[in-house]
Parts: C-alpha cells; sequence; structure tokens
C-alpha cells in the first residue's frame, strides 16, 4: 500500500514539474513580447520627439502639423479657359496644398515638407490654362544622400528636367514647361529621385521614414 502511495505521489510531482516548465516557457515568451512592445513603444517616443526638435533644412524650427489627406482637383472633360492665376505653395500645410500635392508627400514641418512618402515621388497636380507656356520655381533641399545622383522632373509624363548637385545644399531650380504639355488644362509636375533613410546614414537617428528631396515652396506661373 504503501508503494502504490509513493508511486502515486512520485507521479503527481512529476506531473507538477512538467507544468511548472511549461508555465515558466510561458512566462518567458511574455517577457520577451512585453519587452519588444517597451522597446516599439520608447522607439515611437523617440521619433516624436525628434520630428518635433530637429531642425528644418531651411533654418527654422520644424514641427509636426495636423495631418492632411490632399483631395485631387475633379479632372474636366473640356479644357478650361478660366484664366490662369499663379500658384504659390508654402508648404505650411494649409488645406489648398491638400489639393495640389497629390501623391509622396510627408506632413508639414512648419515651414517644409519632404517628399518620398509610400516611397512614391513627390507629385503635384496644377488646374491651368491649356496650351500656355509655363515656369515652374521651386526651393529645393538636397540632401547628402542624393548628391552626384540624378534629379529629373516630369510634366504630364514628360521629361523636361535632369540635374544633379555635388553637395547637400538649397537650391533654387526653375523649370520651363512648353506651351504643349499642359493641353487639356490639367498639369501634373512630379519630381524623381532616389530614396533614402536618415537611420540608414546614422544608427543614431530616429527617423525610420523613407525620404526624397525636401520642399520650402513651389510656385508656378505663365512663363
Amino acid at each position: 500500500m504503501g508503494a502504490v502511495i509513493y508511486l502515486k505521489v512520485n507521479e503527481e510531482i512529476k506531473v507538477l514539474k512538467e507544468k511548472a516548465r511549461d508555465l515558466e516557457s510561458k512566462t518567458k515568451q511574455i517577457t520577451e513580447l512585453l519587452e519588444d512592445l517597451k522597446s516599439e513603444f520608447e522607439d515611437l517616443q523617440d521619433v516624436i520627439l525628434f520630428n518635433q526638435r530637429r531642425e528644418s533644412p531651411f533654418g527654422e524650427p520644424a514641427y509636426q502639423q495636423k495631418v492632411m489627406k490632399p483631395e485631387r482637383k475633379p479632372h474636366h472633360e473640356e479644357p478650361t479657359n478660366i484664366p490662369f492665376s499663379p500658384v504659390n505653395i508654402n508648404m505650411d500645410g494649409c488645406a489648398e496644398e491638400g489639393k495640389i500635392l497629390i501623391a509622396g508627400w510627408w506632413d508639414s514641418e512648419n515651414n517644409f515638407r519632404w517628399g518620398g512618402k509610400n516611397r512614391k515621388h513627390p507629385t503635384m497636380c496644377f488646374e491651368v490654362s491649356p496650351n500656355k507656356p509655363y515656369e515652374l520655381e521651386a526651393d529645393l533641399f538636397i540632401p547628402k544622400a542624393l548628391t552626384n545622383r540624378p534629379l529629373k522632373v516630369f510634366a504630364n509624363d514628360v521629361e523636361i528636367e535632369e540635374f544633379a548637385v555635388d553637395k547637400e545644399k538649397k537650391i533654387k531650380k526653375t523649370i520651363k514647361i512648353p506651351k504643349n504639355i499642359a493641353v487639356d488644362g490639367e498639369l501634373k509636375v512630379v519630381f524623381e529621385s532616389d530614396f533614402w533613410k536618415p537611420r540608414d546614414l546614422d544608427s543614431k537617428v530616429k527617423d525610420k521614414r523613407i525620404l526624397s528631396l525636401a520642399f520650402n515652396r513651389v510656385e508656378l506661373r505663365e512663363g
């Protein structure tokens, strides 16, 4: 009888040990998961603080603005004959920008915007008078990651400009758009370049965004 009780006790002890090992394993997994979540939360906080405190490439403090969803103006079936008025975009996050900056733009950072969001080239679309020449002037910041690399500008899918810079700097670029480009009253302009990540250049930087060029101002006027 005593032997039977002893065997039962040993069996119960064995079962309890297995349950303890299983519980220890699950506890370890939960601990690791919590550590991962904590690390991701800290990274998110670092990104937010970095975006709030870093300096604008155009010389002024940068602050995150309210997220705006671009709204593209409806395409007209017939070319509009409304006289064209010059368009000036200050990249300050106003509602009008959302109708023109249609793809590839990060949120306004007080006085500028980065392109490259969703790995798309910064694209803008204007309503214009058809069959007229135009001139687009842009204040750009070319980061070190894009120096000595081709930077192209397309108007209605036609390449109209290609240039490169040999060092990181701010530039003012004036681009001539021939009158045969905007034949239907709509002008889509795309700045094409490589993409890059700040964190790839410096592991201490918390910014994980995909970027391209930075824009301080864009103006479209008749040429």
